[in-house]
């Protein structure tokens, strides 16, 4: 009896050993929700370089989670400055300095997290100066008149489009939310909780 006892031991012991650690928790994935907008079809892109502009969005998460990093898509090459607000009392929370190296290639740069909390209100925009010269911003737009606001991508829900005339990072204080039309491509990488 010992000797049957030793082997089924052993099989017990091996059978455990390999099953998979139970306790490993899905990673979720990372959300572009302008860049994943971007890739839709049914919109226009243009381009335009009008003045100098603070161009941004409210946005809004349906889950908690942290920004990793922002993100910007302009019509040329440049080092923008992009920035997350608390849209509600105005308080810049995260900003960095950007580099695209081509027209209309999306670029990122990694930040300290940040927590997003569950249905606050943030702002994310980007400056359409570099180097203090003007340069090209996109618009993605319907040909409806109507508008095209909330738009929820993912986890993300874009309330509006926002922007000030500007040549230096403010909080954009004109709400542009009736427009057709979405303005600067500032983006950030969300990782919902």
């Amino acid at each position: 009896m010992k000797k049957l006892l030793i082997p089924l031991f052993l099989f017990f012991v091996l059978i455990n050993a390999c099953k998979k650690d139970d306790t490993t928790l899905a990673v979720k994935p990372s959300e572009n929700p302008v860049s994943s907008l971007i890739s839709e079809s049914g919109w226009t892109l243009t381009s335009r370089s009008v003045s100098q502009y603070e161009l941004g969005y409210v946005f809004s998460a349906i889950t908690a989670g942290k920004i990793t990093q922002l993100g910007v898509q302009m019509g040329e090459p440049g080092t923008y400055t992009v920035s997350v607000w608390d849209a509600t009392s105005k308080a810049l929370l995260r900003q960095k300095s950007v580099e695209q190296s081509s027209p209309n290639k999306f670029s990122l740069a990694t930040v300290d997290d940040l927590a997003i909390e569950k249905d606050k209100k943030y702002l994310v925009s980007v400056n359409n100066t570099s180097n203090s010269v003007k340069k090209a911003y996109n618009v993605l737009g319907k040909s409806s008149s109507t508008t095209i606001f909330p738009i929820s991508k993912g986890s993300i829900v874009i309330q509006k489009s926002v922007y000030s005339s500007s040549n230096v990072t403010v909080f954009p204080t004109v709400d542009y939310s009736d427009s057709n039309a979405f303005y600067g491509f500032a983006d950030f990488t969300f990782i919902p909780n």
